[in-house]
């Protein structure tokens, strides 16, 4: 970690009421860039922001277009591939004096601190099970190769901090921890010809990659080091956790990784060796011949179930709710992170052409279904923030053929439009949101962005002349939704009355007419 120059009072001050709105209690930089970690007065209490490490810089001639691209690409595959919680998940990005901030959940720290204080072995094998799951989760949403997979890019939380009590009797203490894969600035590099790696944790193709052309799988090998350094507490090119091996030499690391010995502590019972046995085969030199992330995951489980069945059942647990996190509402969040991403200028045309095409893919089928729908939906309300927000007119009419689209269909068949398909549901229950709701959202949504674009005649008279009941409980539900908005609660209340002789009110339904008449009557007693 590199020294920093102290931060003036005034420039202290200066962050924290204008750009953190709370307090610095920590700032630190290295290779990755600058990091500042803020406590607030409301929740989430404490935050980190990331950017340059040239932010606090007073010479501008030492800031460099290649530092600003670094950080670039390491948000745009924060927000790309963060779909679970194993993985940091950036809040937001923004452009501060021309550097981009992310700010993003704090983290007690990273596993160094375990390396060193040393875990049970049941803790050992809990702690690389979710290593291992977090990168298998990332690959689904694209990452290929982290290529920097290290014990400072591993950060946890302490779940005790939240939960009282957990992680409860009867299980590994280590539970209460959780993993937080971190730092995805080199991931998916090897495709733009950059190997990545830190010395200590490269793979013998990051070392050299003529030798196995053509296989890579560094993640892996990394993995196998960690897993090595959490149960034994030194790297397996060592023999005692006295060698500081971050002073070797790359040439002395390259020719351990390629053919040096492998040492392990010795096992003391069957357990110990049935990990060292998959540490042996995760440090093949040869990435062929190493297990998938996949096999090394199973059989870690496999290993924890027949040796503490208590703390498999509830790993198991908290990662199943993990996965339904991560599956609630997957698209909605895929499009909140490229809206977001898409205030890096390196990232708005990639983004704006990905989501133009795939919207004028999903019109131009021209059999729409239910799914096609709430997809056309969603590409074009995304489609609009973005060009609203860049005050770009290109795909104006793109979003308006779109928005028509969307509401010609639940004009003719909004029974099709159920909330499942828009709201978040876990083990197939509905968590917010009826079906009116769901069908409301969708039409009055894609109707306000017609009028914002001026492209709302030919519609509005289609929806002036229906005589279904439902069309016009979506134009009032509309019409009460702006007061509520504007702060006329009462209004808003009353407006919404009106649709109790339209449509049949059902009990998800129904609590929103509590909720607003709750709010109405504060405003009544005023």
């Amino acid at each position: 970690m590199e020294k920093l120059m102290k931060l003036s009072d005034e420039n202290k001050l200066f962050l924290e009421i204008n750009l953190f709105k709370g307090r610095i209690i920590d700032r630190h930089t290295g290779r990755g860039g600058l990091i500042y970690k803020v406590e607030r007065d409301c929740n989430p209490r404490f935050l980190a922001y990331k950017t340059v490490k040239e932010f606090e810089s007073e010479n501008y001639s030492c800031i460099t277009t290649e530092s600003i691209k670094n950080i670039e690409r390491e948000v745009g595959n924060w927000f790309k591939y963060s779909n679970h919680p194993l993985l940091i998940k950036p809040f937001d990005v923004n452009i501060v004096n021309g550097f981009p901030m992310v700010s993003m959940p704090y983290c007690n720290g990273d596993i160094s601190h375990f390396i060193q204080s040393r875990l049970s072995l049941i803790g050992v094998i809990c702690f690389s099970i979710q290593i291992i799951k977090g990168l298998i989760e990332a690959k689904k949403a694209g990452l290929i190769y982290h290529q920097d997979i290290k014990p400072e890019n591993i950060l946890y939380v302490d779940l005790s901090d939240k939960f009282r009590n957990f992680p409860g009797e009867g299980v590994d203490p280590s539970l209460k921890y959780s993993i937080r894969i971190a730092d995805f600035g080199v991931a998916n590099a090897y495709f733009d010809n950059h190997l990545g790696g830190t010395n200590v944790y490269k793979s013998p193709e990051q070392h050299d990659e003529k030798t196995f052309k053509g296989q890579f799988e560094p993640d892996v090998f990394a993995v196998g080091l960690i897993i090595a350094e959490l149960f034994q507490g030194y790297h397996p090119a060592t023999t005692s956790e006295n060698v500081n091996i971050k002073k070797w030499k790359g040439s002395k690391l390259k020719k351990w990784a390629f053919s040096g010995k492998r040492n392990y502590q010795y096992p003391k019972n069957e357990v110990e060796e049935k990990l060292m046995n998959l540490i042996d085969k995760m440090l093949i030199p040869n990435p062929e011949l190493r297990p998938n992330l996949k096999s090394c995951y199973d059989n870690l489980f496999e290993i924890l179930k027949n040796e503490a069945p208590k703390s498999a059942l509830l790993l198991n647990c908290i990662i199943e709710h993990y996965d339904s996190i991560s599956t609630v509402n997957f698209d909605e969040d895929h499009f909140f992170n490229l809206i977001k991403l898409s205030k890096l200028d390196s990232q708005l045309d990639s983004i704006l052409e990905a989501i133009s095409l795939m919207l004028l893919s999903l019109i131009s089928s021209g059999a729409y279904t239910p799914d096609s729908i709430i997809k056309i939906y969603r590409h074009a309300k995304a489609l609009y923030n973005i060009c609203n927000t860049h005050k770009l007119e290109d795909y104006n009419t793109l979003i308006s053929s779109a928005s028509e689209i969307v509401i010609y269909y639940l004009i003719n068949n909004h029974q099709n439009i159920t909330s499942s398909l828009l709201y978040p549901t876990i083990d197939n229950r509905t968590l917010i949101g009826s079906d009116f709701e769901a069908r409301a959202q969708v039409f009055n949504e894609s109707l306000n962005i017609l009028l914002e674009l001026n492209y709302s005649v030919p519609i509005q008279s289609a929806i002036d002349s229906s005589t279904d009941n439902t069309i016009k409980a979506f134009v009032i539900f509309n019409a009460a939704q702006k007061f509520r908005v504007a702060g006329n609660s009462i209004e808003a209340y009353q407006k919404l009355c009106e649709l109790r002789t339209l449509i049949p009110i059902d009990i998800i339904f129904e609590e929103v007419f509590h909720t607003w008449k709750a709010q109405a009557c504060i405003f009544l007693k005023k």
